[in-house]
């Protein structure tokens, strides 16, 4: 047994829910992409398959949506490049996008259409970030997580995880907003955020479900 650092949010979902699946079928997919043209990337299509009506998806920032509902747009570059854009999730009062096409992780654009012309925008962060981050919500609301803020409380419970802070800031030159790391043996996910630029707190969550699958 050992740590696992820096998992892809497909691997983190994959403990989370075990072989529990509740999503869109294929099906779906295929008939929006014949009669309507929109092509969504695989990992945005996988997500849905698989998770779309479970915790992750429901209990989220940006909610990702049925294929019936997505919508195309266009970006046009600085350069004058046009980008053929498919709308995947709603938060607040922006629209998610991403360019069509079988990207492994495709950057997100953010739309705003309320109160004016439409506004897009190339943000910060991409599909896979976006499942790192709704996963971060729901292990943040579960029963037994613990969050971390001050630095003594921190490093204790790293080394009851038998977690190497090295380790993890070595990974996060490389993970984005969000780290997420597993104990095999303890059952237990050690997440590092560092959504604000820097790391400035962890969440520690032991659940059942994770050990009686």
């Amino acid at each position: 047994m050992a740590v696992l650092y820096n998992m892809e949010p497909f691997e983190v979902l994959k403990i989370l829910y075990g072989e529990r699946t509740d999503g869109i079928p294929e099906e779906d997919f295929e008939r929006n992409k014949l009669e309507r043209g929109i092509d969504v990337p695989q990992s945005v299509k996988r997500f849905l398959e698989n998770y779309a009506y479970l915790s992750v998806n429901q209990q989220s920032y940006i909610k990702l949506i049925h294929p019936n509902i997505m919508t195309p747009y266009i970006f046009t570059d600085f350069d004058g490049t046009k980008l053929p854009l498919v709308c995947i999730g709603r938060t607040g009062e922006f629209k998610a996008a991403v360019c069509e096409g079988n990207v492994a992780d495709p950057a997100v654009f953010l739309i705003k259409t309320a109160g004016g012309p439409v506004e897009i925008t190339l943000s910060n962060t991409s599909v896979f970030e976006l499942i790192k981050g709704n996963l971060f919500s729901v292990f943040a609301k579960m029963r037994r997580a613990i969050i971390a803020e001050e630095p003594q409380q921190a490093v204790s419970l790293l080394r009851e995880f038998d977690v190497d802070l090295d380790e993890i800031e070595k990974c996060s030159e490389r993970s984005g907003k969000f780290l997420f790391c597993f104990n095999e043996e303890k059952q237990t996910f050690i997440v590092a955020d560092l959504s604000s630029g820097e790391l400035s707190r962890f969440l520690f969550v032991t659940d059942e479900n994770f050990i009686n699958k």
